[in-house]
Formats: structure tokens, sequence, C-alpha cells
């Protein structure tokens, strides 16, 4: 049977039909490619040794950061993973962490600092968003 024949009886275009016997004549056969996942996670939450020991470590030092205690885990013996890894291990454990750095050596949060959207220094304590003094009525 040619080509063109078998193509039209298969209902597929020529292309394939040309990949199909390629992919035969280089593998010795047409079988489908196994698939191979992703890369597996770094912290395997559904082990439970794994999951004990990373939440028995995030008790031990409750007021870290994410990124520190990324590294901490690295420096204790575990493999190294990045904050965003250890954020989603802990969420699959159903923990939460929304501790914030402070960005500037003060130690004063973003929030409290002066100038800062949040704070309320120097803001008018009549509920008015302008910082223009109201008129006068006589």
């Amino acid at each position: 049977m040619s080509k063109m024949a078998v193509h039209k009886v298969l209902g597929i275009s020529r292309s394939t039909l040309d990949d199909w016997l390629g992919l035969r004549a280089a593998t010795g056969s047409v079988a489908p490619a196994v698939y191979k996942r992703g890369p597996q996670p770094q912290l395997k939450v559904a082990q439970e040794e794994v999951a004990c020991a990373l939440l028995q470590f995030v008790q031990e030092q409750p007021d870290r950061t994410l990124q520190e205690m990324a590294q901490a885990w690295q420096q204790a013996g575990g493999v190294k993973v990045s904050s965003t890894t250890f954020s989603t291990a802990l969420r699959r454990l159903g923990q939460t962490r929304k501790k914030r750095a402070c960005s500037s050596s003060s130690g004063v949060p973003s929030s409290e600092r002066i100038g800062s959207r949040r704070s309320s220094v120097g803001r008018p304590s009549n509920g008015s968003s302008s910082t223009k003094p109201e008129p006068k009525t006589p």
C-alpha cells in the first residue's frame, strides 16, 4: 500500500505518517515516549519524618523569616532550599509564615516609620485626606 493510500485510510496527514515512519526507523517502534515528571520536591513533606522534623524546626525558631529559616535548615544538615520552597512546604503542612524582615538598621518596621503610607504621624485628625488647612469661616 502506498503512503498516499495509508494516510487517507487512517485519516492522518502525510507529514504525520512520515514522522511515524522516521520514528520506527530510528527506534524500531512507534510507541509514545515514556512520560517523565518534572523535578521532585526538595522537601518531601509527604514523608512523615520530614514533615515532623520541619514542623519541629519551625516551632523552635518562631521569630525567623522564611529566608533565615531556609538558610538555617541547610546549616542544620538539611538540603539547600529557597525561601519559596520552604514556604510551599509549610503551606502543604497547613502552616503559614508572614514574617517581614526590617528594611532599616533601626529595627523599626516600615509601617511605623515617619513618612510611611500607613503612618498616622503628620496626618490631619479631622478625617480629611487633604494636608491644606481648612479656610476659616467668619
